[in-house]
């Protein structure tokens, strides 16, 4: 199912690139749509090389701070590929100066209960702006293909994020045990099958 998941985000930002890379605004989606997914949400194929291959733990590391930083800047500049309010490039700025200290230094927020908190307080900021901007573009920039481009990536994302939390929270919270693993299959299964809407709705708002 992983591989299945794989394959369709990479093949849609691929897809992207290969009709839409006179455009920069397709090719920081194609960027998003390659790394997101592997490098950051199934991260086990590239946290298990970077263990066992020293030799490849920055590499996986540049890739994750790419990822992150990518998604960042999809939901802050689509789709015009202008920050808009002008000030949100500042909050970019800042988030990927977090993402990148996260990434290389993960024991330093690991290792402090008040950093940890700062963590998720700065996660929160993030969703709030990107939510906040996307809104004020929709409302006050935005054209119509713009607009219906702008609606098909709040479907996806939000029905991806609904039935992820469906899947997920059963297991997060030991409702659902190593004892039955034909359960967790099906539970991996609806969490990895939700998050295909994304890459699907913005291969379809963007193509």
């Amino acid at each position: 199912v992983d591989k299945i998941a794989d394959f369709v985000w990479i093949a849609v930002g691929a897809l992207i690139f290969l009709r839409r890379s006179d455009d920069r605004m397709a090719l920081l989606v194609s960027l998003f749509l390659v790394t997101f997914w592997t490098t950051g949400i199934d991260s086990t194929d590239v946290e298990v090389l970077a263990s066992s291959q020293p030799a490849w733990r920055l590499p996986v590391q540049g890739a994750q701070i790419v990822g992150s930083v990518c998604s960042t800047l999809f939901f802050l500049l689509f789709p015009s590929g202008r920050f808009l309010p002008r000030w949100t490039r500042w909050l970019a700025v800042a988030f990927v100066a977090y993402f990148v200290i996260q990434t290389l230094f993960p024991a330093l927020y690991s290792s402090s209960p008040a950093l940890e908190g700062i963590t998720y307080l700065v996660f929160l900021g993030i969703v709030v702006s990107i939510t906040w901007s996307l809104v004020y573009r929709y409302r006050r920039v935005s054209s119509a293909e713009q607009r219906r481009q702008t609606r098909w990536v709040v479907f996806g994302v939000a029905l991806a994020i609904a039935g992820s939390f469906v899947f997920q929270l059963p297991v997060d919270l030991q409702w659902i045990d190593g004892d039955t693993p034909l359960v967790l299959l099906l539970f991996n299964i609806g969490f990895t099958s939700s998050f295909l809407l994304i890459p699907l709705s913005v291969g379809v708002a963007v193509l």
